[in-house]
């Protein structure tokens, strides 16, 4: 209490912002300053792993996670077996492969195989990174990256978002934010930024839009769900096609053809493929074009309506939608007439 009373005002407001206990937010200072001590002697610090490196050696990772006496840290052979019997695991090297994507059945083959019952390495694994890697660890670097960094130009910072990195268990900035607009499957994300890394130089949404889900299918041997995320991810947000249609407005969006269609009515309806399918153009049953993945949810959304519209190919080869009858669309929106 003596040593709280004679810290400055400002410090003990800080130390009261980390959420923990007093011991507790004066070791973080402390890992803090260690941490800071050692930062010149980094190559990359804005590499996550390199920041993860740097953070957890010296034995700081068993302290940071000594905070909270994390039980779950550390794992048992068997289901019924006392925790007397819980074995260590090299937790900085397992944390390392997590940023890199390995799957989680592969880091408990490796730093598990103690546990014979698969169901229960997995289980102790999965309690691991939900407690541990996508809360506490995150929680206590948020703070710890926060007072490494304060008074540093950006180019001499330790990774600010290495919190996130460790949550979503990626090591890359495209697989960040990929992540963190809700494609859920590390496996996906790594995938897509590894491909987006040899291929182009474009922002990976725009570099996913040029494509289609055939092509996502086929690069990044992706289920339907994962395709479901993509087409989310790469949704246009400001397009507005539902909203915009159903007031009545004329909207035209690009489309990929196929040869070289003329213009008049086309049908939109999904193309006869794996799921999640293409939304197809179709004319006298033939396919003349594509929506573009950028609009597929949009345009998805507004045929599920069942309002009636007209869809069309014009001149300037985009397609056309608008509602097909005015007062059709006032009584199905209840609206009254004039």
């Amino acid at each position: 209490m003596r040593r709280f009373e004679e810290t400055p005002p400002e410090v003990r407001r800080r130390w009261a912002r980390t959420g923990t206990s007093l011991p507790n937010a004066l070791l973080l200072q402390q890992l803090a300053a260690q941490v800071r001590a050692e930062l010149p002697s980094v190559r990359n610090p804005h590499d996550p792993v390199s920041a993860f490196l740097l953070v957890s050696d010296r034995g700081r990772l068993g302290q940071l996670l000594g905070i909270n006496e994390m039980r779950v840290a550390r794992f048992r052979p068997r289901r019924n077996a006392p925790h007397r019997t819980a074995f260590d695991v090299d937790l900085r090297s397992l944390i390392v492969d997590w940023l890199r994507g390995q799957e989680v059945g592969e880091i408990g083959e490796t730093y598990l195989a103690a546990v014979a019952d698969e169901t229960f390495r997995y289980e102790q694994l999965s309690e691991f990174i939900a407690q541990v890697l996508e809360h506490l660890l995150p929680w206590l670097l948020s703070t710890l990256v926060s007072w490494v960094n304060e008074g540093l130009e950006e180019q001499d910072q330790l990774c600010p978002e290495l919190p996130a990195y460790i949550r979503f268990g990626v090591d890359t900035p495209v697989a960040l934010e990929l992540a963190q607009a809700g494609v859920r499957s590390r496996r996906l994300v790594h995938a897509v930024a590894a491909e987006a890394a040899a291929s182009t130089e474009l922002p990976v949404r725009t570099w996913l839009t040029e494509t289609d889900i055939r092509t996502w299918r086929l690069l990044f041997d992706a289920s339907p769900s994962e395709l479901g995320d993509l087409l989310v991810f790469t949704r246009a947000r400001d397009a507005r096609i539902t909203s915009r249609v159903l007031a009545g407005e004329v909207v035209e969006i690009p489309i990929v053809l196929e040869g070289a269609p003329d213009a008049g009515d086309i049908e939109v309806r999904e193309a006869e493929e794996d799921p999640p399918p293409r939304l197809a153009a179709f004319r006298d049953g033939e396919v003349v074009g594509y929506v573009r993945s950028e609009h597929q949810d949009d345009v998805s959304r507004l045929l599920a309506i069942r309002v009636p519209l007209s869809i069309s190919l014009t001149v300037e080869r985009t397609m056309r939608i608008i509602v097909n009858d005015p007062t059709e669309r006032t009584a199905w929106l209840g609206e009254e007439g004039p």
